[in-house]
């Protein structure tokens, strides 16, 4: 209840309004096994219990009620909900390693801490320092065991701002057992007045068929691969790859109508071809 009124209250003349929404949202009886249900959990425990029992309104998605209140729901705290994304912010290691690769870097790893120089074309303000020792992205760590690293970190958003920017849409990789094709899907009709109007999404090679992964198991896949050392002169290959793109942009052409997407009209632009090394 917090997240949501954080999240709408100040835009709201009388914020008290969405709490009664919200709370008509959600049936007694769902209060009533929430008290009688506490009962016999153990005191150290029931703060994470509540978190999991109380992760829907109504006996609809959390995410999915306030989606549909308030046209998305990207502003919430989501931790803890069933149908979020199990990722957090080890997962960001391997994006961030390979970033500085990218930039001529060795990275020291240490478990979930990165000791480096930073890249020259990242210090562009003060508030970057030329080297760090123990970057750690891990939310649980304290203040003495290094710097917190994640989204919102000057280092990270530059990384993020300089991944936007690269032309390439081929990469080849060590450690990926079959080609991805990463596709971006949006609606054909522009409508401003919708948000989240996009999805990403992607096609992987299972043998002789292809099946679709989302933009989280994506992210996981790809954590598990590390970028070649050196570059890749493709020869005779590459007609092999388009070939190949080919087919996978015909199967998530055919797969659009029964994706149940939160817009009408889709249409999927290729966006990156990742190929096992």
């Amino acid at each position: 209840m917090n997240s949501i009124m954080r999240a709408i209250g100040p835009a709201m003349d009388e914020p008290e309004d969405l709490m009664q929404l919200v709370l008509g949202m959600s049936a007694v009886k769902l209060f009533d096994g929430l008290f009688s249900g506490a009962v016999g959990v153990e005191r150290e425990r029931l703060g994470e219990w509540l978190d999991l029992n109380s992760g829907t309104l109504g006996g609809e998605s959390a995410i999915r009620a306030v989606h549909d209140l308030v046209g998305h729901a990207q502003s919430f705290d989501l931790s803890d909900l069933e149908d979020v994304p199990p990722l957090d912010l080890p997962d960001l290691l391997p994006f961030f390693e390979n970033c500085l690769v990218f930039n001529r870097r060795r990275p020291k790893a240490d478990g979930l801490a990165l000791s480096f120089k930073t890249p020259e074309d990242w210090l562009t303000t003060h508030a970057i320092k030329k080297s760090y020792e123990n970057v750690v992205f891990d939310r649980k760590s304290s203040p003495s065991e290094g710097e917190l690293m994640g989204v919102g970190h000057p280092l990270m958003e530059k990384a993020l701002h300089q991944s936007e920017r690269m032309l390439g849409s081929l990469c080849v990789l060590d450690g990926l057992d079959s080609p991805l094709l990463v596709v971006e899907i949006s609606s054909r009709v522009t409508d401003t007045s919708v948000p989240g109007s996009r999805v990403v999404a992607a096609v992987v090679a299972v043998g002789d068929t292809f099946e679709l992964r989302r933009d989280w198991e994506v992210m996981q896949l790809l954590g598990a691969c590390s970028l070649r050392s050196e570059p890749v002169a493709f020869g005779s290959p590459a007609p092999r790859i388009t070939g190949w793109v080919e087919a996978a942009s015909e199967h998530i052409q055919a797969q659009l109508a029964d994706m149940k997407l939160p817009f009408g009209s889709p249409q999927a632009k290729a966006l990156a071809v990742f190929w096992p090394s």
